[in-house]
């Protein structure tokens, strides 16, 4: 038999079929919970008959991870460094790892959340997109302070401009 993890001890199904009359049977190596493989063995004993031995094999195989998501975000830039995280929580057993995944300046990158499923789940790879956003000038710096003043000047042929700023 073979079962998917879940957390729980797994064993094979009784032994099928008609028993003589006054046979017992007995198990040996029949519970398994983490992921893996054993021979389980069933003898069915009686009193007028020799042990008779049967055995099955009993096979715990990875599971999925579920109910993690990874979601592309923008943010507005501020001068610091943003990153993205992984959101559900993880199981027992499990590590999650990051590429590519700081940015402060104005961009896009693909960043990736690898999730190692440890012994009984199989590996996730998830990615998103992080994207930083153009700001407002006053909203990231403070420009308090700073003057670009009126003109006005007396033709002469020469050409004129506003371009200093004081400040």
């Amino acid at each position: 038999g073979s079962f998917v993890y879940d957390g729980t001890a797994k064993s094979l199904a009784e032994v099928s079929g008609q028993l003589p009359t006054g046979a017992t049977v007995t198990y040996a190596n029949n519970s398994l919970t983490n992921v893996g493989s054993q021979v389980v063995t069933a003898t069915i004993s009686g009193a007028n008959f020799a042990d008779y031995v049967l055995t099955a094999t009993l096979t715990v195989t990875k599971a999925t991870i579920t109910g993690i998501t990874f979601s592309h975000q923008s943010f507005i830039y501020d001068k610091t460094a943003k990153s993205l995280a992984i959101v559900g929580n993880l199981p027992a057993g499990t590590s999650v790892s990051y590429a590519n995944n700081s940015l402060t300046e104005v961009g896009s990158q693909t960043v990736t959340a690898t999730i190692s499923g440890g012994l009984n789940y199989n590996d996730l790879e998830l990615t998103a997109i992080l994207t930083v956003t153009k700001a407002e000038l006053e909203d990231v710096f403070d420009i308090s302070g700073i003057i670009f003043k009126d003109g006005s000047f007396v033709y002469d042929g020469t050409a004129k401009s506003l371009a200093e700023v004081s400040g």
